[in-house]
This record gives structure tokens, C-alpha cells and sequence, in this order.
């Protein structure tokens, strides 16, 4: 019975990569879709910190197509598994470099809202809505980057950690949108915003870790 829970166990983390792959085509239209409803909301409600949580999980979208796009066209050469994998590397490398860019952009973009305190009231059921949606994709992210991490996949693990920092930047709009119905705007931006900044800090580590990662052999990963 333990042998058979081993053997299914391994199979599971085998397919994983291409289970995830699959997967990911329709979560970036989901979240593409998504984005766009909230960028409509922040654009009805004038709230510059709704739109650009649209904007950066859009973008996140794109960088997501972009890997996928990369992924499928990578030479595959069945002796030379080696190679395959550095090709996954790179795509991986190039990846921490928009991570770090992002992350510097997104720190300036709480950084403004902490200075200017530019921040809206929204209706209980868009604010309940939103969190029901950014904790649902932090447990994904998470649970997904674990797994990720075992198989040791670039691509897999690429766009787990694209999914961890969406749920985290949706996680800090929540976080704001929440206290602002508890203890009003200003406490709300001024908890967001610090908490967005030190997001992004552990942001640009990731993307520094992503960036400077050693190109190990498949034999050897």
C-alpha cells in the first residue's frame, strides 16, 4: 500500500509541470478578465489605487503569455536533456529581471500613495468580493510554488512566483480596503502602503534570486 502511494506520488510531481502549463493558459484569461473589471471599477470610482493593482496584475498576465510563448518554442532535442533545461534556465534568468523592474515600480507606486494618501471608500460587497478572490490566490500561489520547487521546473516555478505576487500586490489592496472600513483612510493607506513596500522589497530578492541563479545541468539540479 505505501509503495503504491509512492509510485502515485511521483507520478503526480512528474505531470505536474505540464498540468500546470495547461492550467495556466486559462488562469491568465481569468485574471486578464478580472484585471480589466477592476481597472473599469478604479476608472468609475476615480481610485488610482484600484487601477494600478489592475495595471500590475495585467502586466503580470502578459509576462505569464510571454513565458508561456518562449516555453513552446524552445528546441527540444530528446538526447540532450541538458540543454532543454538551460534553455528553461535562461527563460527563468530573464524573468528575474522583470521581476526586479516591476517590484522597483511598484515600490514607488506605494511609496506616491503613501505620500499623497491618495485612496477611495468602495461598497462592503466589492471590498468582501476582492479579498474572497486574493486569498483564494494566495493559498494557489503558494501551495503551487511548494510543489514547484520540489520538481525543480524554471518554468513552472517562473510562473508560480508571477501568481505569488499577484495574490500578495491583491493582498495589500485588500489589506488597505479593509482597514479603511474599520478605521478610516488614513490609517488604511498609511498601513497599506508601508506593508506594499516592504511586498516589494521581498519582491526585488526574488527577482535578484531569479536573476543570478547558477545554470546547473539537468543531471545535476
Amino acid at each position: 500500500m505505501r509503495n503504491s502511494f509512492v509510485i502515485y506520488k511521483e507520478t503526480l510531481l512528474k505531470n505536474y509541470p505540464d498540468q500546470i502549463i495547461h492550467s495556466s493558459r486559462s488562469s491568465i484569461l481569468i485574471n486578464t478578465i478580472l484585471s480589466f473589471g477592476k481597472l473599469i471599477l478604479g476608472l468609475i470610482s476615480g481610485s488610482i489605487w484600484f487601477d494600478a493593482n489592475a495595471i500590475y496584475s495585467l502586466i503580470l498576465c502578459i509576462a505569464k503569455t510571454q513565458v508561456l510563448f518562449k516555453y513552446n518554442s524552445l528546441f527540444i532535442d530528446p538526447n540532450n536533456q541538458n540543454q532543454y533545461h538551460l534553455q528553461q534556465l535562461h527563460i527563468f534568468k530573464k524573468s528575474g529581471i522583470f521581476v526586479l523592474l516591476t517590484s522597483i515600480s511598484y515600490f514607488f507606486v506605494c511609496l506616491i500613495m503613501y505620500i499623497y494618501k491618495a485612496h477611495n471608500a468602495y461598497p462592503y460587497y466589492i471590498v468582501y468580493g476582492i479579498t474572497a478572490i486574493a486569498f483564494y490566490k494566495v493559498f494557489t500561489a503558494i501551495k503551487g510554488l511548494t510543489i514547484s520547487m520540489k520538481v525543480k521546473n524554471p518554468i513552472t516555478t517562473t510562473l508560480q512566483i508571477f501568481s505569488f505576487i499577484d495574490a500578495m500586490v491583491s493582498i495589500v489592496f485588500v489589506q488597505c480596503a479593509l482597514i479603511e472600513m474599520k478605521n478610516g483612510i488614513n490609517s488604511a493607506i498609511l498601513s497599506s502602503s508601508l506593508f506594499g513596500m516592504v511586498c516589494s522589497l521581498v519582491f526585488m530578492f526574488i527577482g535578484l534570486k531569479m536573476l543570478f541563479i547558477p545554470l546547473i545541468p539537468f543531471s545535476e539540479s
